[in-house]
């Protein structure tokens, strides 16, 4: 279970450093990126410290992480809208 739990943690940095250039993308063009952008690191942060203590936060570090990856959703369908409606 530990191994697990640092495989979501490994998996929420991973997705915070991929989607760092679509953070600043979309920070710099709109505004609600700036909210996803902060609520990513957050999250990210929040499972890194939860896999510390995996032993007693499985669930917490699980839900972290998929709450991590649906964030990341979040940024690619703001990066899609922006693109399409020619705010790049």
């Amino acid at each position: 279970m530990l191994v697990l739990a640092f495989l979501f943690s490994l998996a929420a940095a991973l997705a915070l450093h991929v989607a760092s250039p679509t953070q600043q993308l979309i920070a710099r063009r709109l505004r609600a990126g700036r909210r996803y952008a902060g609520l990513l690191t957050l999250v990210s942060l929040l499972c890194a410290m939860q896999a510390l203590g995996a032993a007693f936060g499985l669930v917490t570090a699980l839900a972290l992480g998929a709450a991590s990856l649906f964030i990341v959703s979040l940024l690619a369908a703001e990066r899609r809208r922006a693109l399409s409606s020619g705010n790049t």
